[in-house]
């Protein structure tokens, strides 16, 4: 089984670039590390859950058809402490994000968009990503929702995934990666050197 990193897949940034920075480094980066904030199509949720410090690898039994993917064996990243997803959480993550709005009654307070403060409140968990839009938020309670936020939306996270055996028994049972939902999770720096060198991405 494969794990699939695709690095074409950011519409604001040159795809040689990205691939030269990789070899240089000798490492897929997070997004957030490896791009600016504005052109990583990271949504404020995944930032709560923790999410904006992985690297994202797509679970296949098919080899990849394009010439920028890096691909990797499932079993060999998940022995090394990868971790396995059967879905995207992500519409996990906005239910419970949208429910802690509420709570807080933030709508009625600023008078925005549930995406609009959760956009907002990304600042106040990593200063690389925007300050908050023409809305005053007072310290305390914009922490406060912070902490929340990060408390429910990676607990989320933690149930969602997977280690070790039990990833692994996951990743040979019979429920379909054909979907494209699965996902192996790698936080942090993930070293190319683990790539297999048939990887398309060294052939260009």
């Amino acid at each position: 089984m494969y794990a699939i990193h695709r690095v074409g897949y950011h519409n604001n940034a040159d795809l040689d670039n990205i691939i030269e920075a990789i070899f240089a480094t000798g490492k897929l980066l997070p997004l957030a590390d490896r791009l600016p904030a504005s052109e990583t199509g990271i949504q404020s949720v995944d930032v709560f859950a923790g999410d904006h410090n992985m690297v994202f690898l797509r679970v296949s039994n098919e080899w990849p058809n394009t010439s920028s993917a890096f691909v990797f064996d499932a079993e060999d990243l998940i022995a090394r402490g990868a971790g396995l997803r059967k879905w995207d959480l992500l519409l996990s993550y906005w239910a419970e994000a949208k429910l802690v709005v509420d709570e807080f009654r933030l709508i009625d307070d600023f008078n925005a968009t549930e995406r609009g403060i959760l956009q907002d409140m990304m600042y106040y968990v990593d200063d690389r990503f925007e300050e908050p839009y023409m809305r005053y938020y007072d310290d305390l309670q914009a922490h406060t929702v912070v902490k929340m936020l990060q408390d429910r939306l990676s607990q989320i996270a933690e149930e969602g995934t997977c280690y070790g055996n039990e990833a692994t028994r996951l990743l040979l049972s019979d429920f379909n990666f054909r979907s494209g939902n699965s996902e192996i999770v790698w936080r942090g720096p993930l070293p190319i050197s683990l790539a297999l060198s048939e990887s398309p991405v060294f052939q260009r």
